[in-house]
């Protein structure tokens, strides 16, 4: 228990004792006592003091020092002031009772018999057992999590030992992923109304919000406060330990256990990170092995299958997110990008039963069993994960395009996946964001995708575009944009950050120079084609 100011008012030496300034600071915490000799409060004064005075070090100040004086004090902490009559003062200082209720500071004043020794001895009495206990519970406290950590417990474990020790139930809750672990399902319905943070008192190591919350199931018009603990962990996770003050408020003694119950959580989700990056890191190897058609062992390849437990009678699809950062992100993107890769996998799990993912630098690729789901079908469930992982905020200027292959089997997984990075170039060569298509989507592409031969791309190439490629790629570029706009001078020039008299001119030019005829739609297809093409050599 907290030691106060109407605490130490119970003890014998202030039985003849009289309060002058009402009820103000009477449950100030007192954790020391000391006579007063001077009047600079600021060097020796200490929060949570109780000051013994006659009041003859502030005798001679002026009225502006002596509030000045009572200022400091409040601002410093001091618990109470007790005054003592004596020879020259029998009567206490009209200033001195209105400084301190004008600061609310608890005023006493005890008679000339009381001793101040006698005032000290039962006050640091009680201050010193006080400290023994809290340095027993902390002993007892700390003992017990440390034979805790040892038996290796599971995490609610943690929280019900915790909720037995402060007497209020408690809960771990996951930012990202949204995920409760509770000791009690009635506190996890709440509202928060307002919050702010604690200042560090006492025991306190780690940073806490105190919150004021509606708990419908105690009660609708009632409120009660929590705390908020955030819990450093690794990975991209965001764990927070909230204490539901239901019962009762949290004591120092409370924050005693929540700091060892914070440590030995933070123990335990240090070695889930652990074991979750051991078993991703192997998955990855296997789940690459598959889509790059490295395992040609029959033995090899099932016992894969078994380990990602794919069932090979069903038929598949790779799903590739590929996303890449903007100018405005560049500097965040690097920090980005594996919670980003999270994110996704997290809400992938939730729109499909079974799943394999392979995290790759800016990619998640999905293995999906997609015998009972239509193309349609998947893109729209794609697209909701989609926009689930841009809505928050440092995500929402990534580039992302979401590429889908044809259904096949596991032995043929390395043949989907090569269409899926084929149709994630084809998006690229669109220059679009926040895409999804399938391998059928990009029809006439398909021929040239599926040659591995870059030459055999370039017969494909009108001459005409190879000529303005070698002699002028202003010029180029200017066709590329004019035949992407339908030919519209204005949008071409909004394009090309230039006058729409100089789209003009430039067209004219190549009209002349090269002999192309802009009304022969033939003419124009293959142009638009050999553009294309132009690009997917450049990559």
């Amino acid at each position: 228990m907290i030691l106060t100011v109407s605490n130490i008012l119970q003890y014998q030496s202030f039985a003849e004792a009289k309060v002058l300034s009402g009820n103000v600071g009477l449950t100030n915490e007192v954790s020391g006592v000391m006579v007063m000799e001077a009047p600079d409060i600021d060097t020796w004064g200490r929060s949570g003091q109780i000051i013994l005075t006659s009041y003859f070090a502030l005798e001679k100040l002026t009225k502006e020092r002596i509030d000045l004086f009572f200022k400091m004090a409040k601002t410093i902490g001091i618990s109470a002031f007790i005054f003592k009559k004596n020879r020259l003062l029998d009567e206490i200082p009209e200033i001195f009772i209105e400084s301190c209720m004008k600061y609310h500071l608890p005023l006493i004043q005890i008679p000339k018999e009381t001793s101040y020794e006698r005032i000290i001895l039962e006050v640091l009495e009680t201050i010193i057992n006080r400290k023994a206990y809290l340095l027993n519970s902390y002993y007892d406290i700390h003992n017990h999590f440390v034979k805790m950590t040892l038996s290796e417990p599971k995490i609610i474990d943690v929280l019900k030992v915790l909720q037995q020790m402060i007497h209020n139930p408690v809960s771990l809750f996951e930012k990202i992923k949204g995920t409760l672990i509770a000791t009690d399902n009635q506190s996890t319905d709440f509202k928060i109304i307002s919050e702010q943070y604690l200042p560090k008192g006492q025991f306190m190591n780690f940073d806490y919000t105190q919150r004021v919350a509606n708990y419908p199931y105690y009660g609708s018009g009632d409120t009660h406060t929590q705390l908020a603990v955030a819990i450093p962990s690794l990975g991209y996770e965001q764990y927070e330990l909230i204490i539901h003050e239901i019962n009762e408020p949290v004591s120092d003694i409370d924050f005693m256990a929540i700091e060892n119950a914070v440590g030995i959580l933070q123990t335990e989700l240090v070695k889930h990170y652990s074991i979750k990056q051991t078993t991703l890191n192997k998955t990855n190897e296997l789940g690459s092995d598959l889509l790059h058609g490295r395992i040609e062992d029959e033995e090899q390849f099932e016992d894969t299958l078994n380990h990602l437990k794919l069932n090979k009678s069903e038929p598949h699809r790779v799903v590739v997110f590929e996303f890449s950062e903007d100018d405005s992100s560049k500097n965040l993107f690097s920090l980005l990008s594996s919670r980003f890769s999270d994110t996704i996998v997290n809400y992938s799990k939730k729109e499909f039963y079974k799943l394999v993912y392979v995290m790759r630098k800016q990619k998640v690729i999905l293995i999906l069993p997609t015998d009972t789901i239509d193309s349609e079908s998947l893109k729209k469930r794609l697209a909701y994960i989609l926009k689930k992982a841009i809505e928050t905020k440092p995500f929402s200027a990534f580039k992302v395009n979401v590429s889908i292959s044809d259904p096949t089997n596991l032995k043929s997984l390395a043949t989907a996946y090569k269409q899926a990075m084929d149709t994630q170039k084809i998006i690229h060569l669109i220059n679009k964001n926040l895409q999804i298509k399938d391998y059928q989507d990009i029809g006439i592409y398909q021929i040239f995708s599926e040659t591995n031969n870059l030459d055999q791309l370039a017969r494909f190439i009108p001459a005409k575009i190879n000529q303005l490629h070698k002699d002028n790629l202003d010029l180029l570029h200017t066709l590329e944009a004019f035949l992407n706009v339908n030919q519209n001078y204005i949008e071409a020039a909004a394009l090309l950050f230039v006058h729409p008299k100089t789209v003009r001119y430039r067209i004219e030019k190549i009209k002349n120079s090269y002999q192309i005829d802009f009304n022969d739609p033939e003419e124009i297809l293959q142009l638009s084609v050999g553009l294309r093409l132009l690009k997917i050599i450049k990559q």
